[in-house]
């Protein structure tokens, strides 16, 4: 909160306001790093991470995502396409944390300059698919074979980011299969594609376990 006020009343020279957007995002990192290492303890453990389906309009989550991230990153350009109403049988806070996720990935190793997409659609038969695309190089054949694996080599080789991919992707990857879907990369077009398919009726699932 304090960091949050730090940004909105900054002083004229702009100093206060970008002290307060590296103490929120400091912060927030930290949280992500938390968060993250619980639930691979969990995952580890055979705990498994409990998903509490609801039926959710993706459409609002998503439209909620990408302005507290614009709001956060004022400079990097993020571009939606999305129906007025996509809903789906999800744990809401859980696709939320695939989504921060991916989004984090694609602004910290897409190029400088050119906007991230998130775009989301429905599927044929039922259910969801969502989409985060970025303009960058491709991910080395080395790195793509584990992208979702718990241990693997994080470095991408960009130096804007100093930890890799790390276990976000290992995490999200069990969030979305629990949920009976995949998450699976692609390289369209001078774009990396993070893809995520959701099925039309999910059931509650404790992953990992």
């Amino acid at each position: 909160m304090a960091a949050r006020v730090l940004e909105k009343d900054g002083d004229a020279s702009g100093r206060t306001g970008r002290l307060g957007q590296r103490i929120q995002s400091s912060s927030s990192r930290m949280q992500r790093l938390v968060s993250q290492v619980m639930d691979m303890s969990r995952l580890q453990s055979g705990l498994g991470l409990d998903l509490q389906l609801a039926r959710t309009d993706l459409s609002a989550l998503l439209a909620d995502l990408v302005d507290e991230a614009s709001t956060a990153h004022p400079d990097i350009e993020l571009r939606t396409q999305l129906p007025p109403l996509l809903e789906a049988s999800v744990d809401a806070d859980r696709i939320a944390q695939v989504c921060v996720n991916l989004m984090s990935n694609a602004r910290h190793h897409g190029r400088p300059g050119h906007p991230i997409h998130v775009c989301a659609h429905a599927l044929p038969g039922g259910g969801a698919a969502i989409a985060v695309r970025n303009v960058a190089a491709p991910i080395a054949d080395a790195i793509a074979g584990t992208l979702f694996s718990p241990f693997k080599a994080s470095s991408t080789g960009n130096a804007r980011n100093r930890s890799g991919m790390g276990l976000g992707l290992y995490i999200a990857h069990e969030i979305v299969r629990g949920h009976g879907g995949d998450i699976a990369y692609t390289y369209d077009d001078g774009h990396v594609v993070f893809s995520v398919r959701i099925p039309p009726a999910a059931s509650g699932t404790i992953v990992g376990s």
